[in-house]
C-alpha cells in the first residue's frame, strides 16, 4: 500500500480522533444522562425529548447537508466550512458544562444546535478524504483514520474514568474533556491552507444544480450510490439510533454506574480499533 502524503493522512486521522471524543462522549453516554438525571428529572417524557433532539439536530443536518455539500464542492470555501462547524460543535459541547437543573429549553436548543453542526463538520471532513488519499488507498486511508478515531475515543474514555466528585461534576468534567480534545486534535486539520480538491469519489455531482431536489435525483441516478445511500440509511443510522440510548438503558434498566458504562464503551472501541483496519 503506497502512503503518499504521509503527513497530510496523519492530520486527517487526528481530526477523527477529535470528533470521535464527541461521538463517543457526549450524545452517547454523558448528556443524555445529564440531561435525564440533572436537567429534567421531574419530566416523565424526559426519554421522548431526548430521542426529539437526536431527531431534530439529525433531521436538520439531512436537510442542509445536500447543499453545504454542493457549496464546499464548489472551491476554498470547504475549509471554512468545515472550521467553524466544528467550532460550533466544540463550543455547545463546552457549554453543556454551564447547564444546571431545570435548564431544559437551554439545554435542547444547545444540543440541538451542536450536534447539527457536529454532522456537518462530519460530512465535510469526509470530503476530505479525496484530498489526501487516491483511488487506489481511499478505503485503506479511511480505515486507518477510524482506527484512530477509535483510540482518541478510547484516550477520551480513559481521561472521564479518571474524573471525581458527584456523578453531575463527573458529568460536567466530561464535558470539557470532550471539548478540548476535539480542540486539540482538529486544529492542524481546520488550519490547513485550502488546496485544490483532490480526485473525487463515485463521480462529480451536477454543480449547477439550483435545488436540493435537482442534486438529489441526480445523485439517486447511479444504482450503486443509491444502494450505498439505502444501505447506510437502515443500517448504520438504526445503529446509530441504539447508540443514543444505550447509557439511557445501560442506568436505567440494567443499573449500571457511570464507571461501568464507561467500561462498556471502552470494551466496544477495542474491538473496533483491529475491526475496521483488517476489514478496511
Amino acid at each position: 500500500m503506497d502512503f503518499r502524503n504521509r503527513k497530510k493522512i496523519a492530520i486527517y486521522a487526528l481530526y477523527d480522533a477529535g470528533n470521535s471524543n464527541y461521538a463517543t462522549l457526549i450524545p452517547s453516554i454523558a448528556f443524555p444522562i445529564y440531561f435525564k438525571t440533572v436537567i429534567a428529572p421531574h419530566l416523565s417524557i424526559v426519554d421522548a425529548i431526548w430521542g426529539g433532539m437526536v431527531m431534530l439536530s439529525t433531521l436538520l443536518a439531512a436537510i442542509l447537508g445536500p447543499r453545504i455539500g454542493q457549496l464546499a464542492d464548489r472551491g476554498s470555501i470547504r475549509q471554512a466550512m468545515l472550521r467553524w462547524t466544528s467550532w460550533v460543535a466544540i463550543a455547545g459541547t463546552a457549554g453543556l458544562y454551564f447547564l444546571r437543573s431545570q435548564h431544559v429549553v437551554a439545554g435542547v436548543l444547545l444540543f440541538i444546535a451542536m450536534n447539527t453542526a457536529f454532522l456537518l463538520a462530519t460530512l465535510l471532513y469526509d470530503a476530505t478524504l479525496a484530498k489526501v488519499s487516491s483511488p487506489r488507498n481511499a478505503s485503506m486511508v479511511s480505515s486507518v483514520a477510524w482506527a484512530v478515531g477509535y483510540l482518541g475515543g478510547l484516550i477520551g474514555l480513559v481521561l472521564a474514568l479518571s474524573t471525581g466528585g458527584s456523578e453531575a461534576e463527573r458529568l460536567r468534567a466530561i464535558f470539557m474533556i470532550s471539548a478540548g480534545l476535539f480542540l486539540i486534535l482538529s486544529l492542524p486539520l481546520v488550519l490547513t491552507k485550502h488546496e485544490r480538491p483532490g480526485h473525487t469519489l463515485g463521480g462529480r455531482c451536477d454543480q449547477n444544480s439550483r435545488s436540493t431536489l435537482a442534486l438529489w435525483r441526480h445523485f439517486m441516478k447511479d444504482r450503486t450510490r443509491a444502494r450505498l445511500f439505502w444501505s447506510y440509511f437502515l443500517y448504520s443510522n438504526g445503529i446509530s439510533a441504539v447508540l443514543y440510548f444505550t447509557s439511557i438503558y445501560a442506568m436505567t434498566t440494567l443499573g449500571y454506574a457511570i464507571d461501568e458504562v464507561l467500561w462498556l464503551f471502552a470494551c466496544m472501541s477495542l474491538v473496533a480499533v483491529p475491526s475496521v483496519v483488517i476489514f478496511g
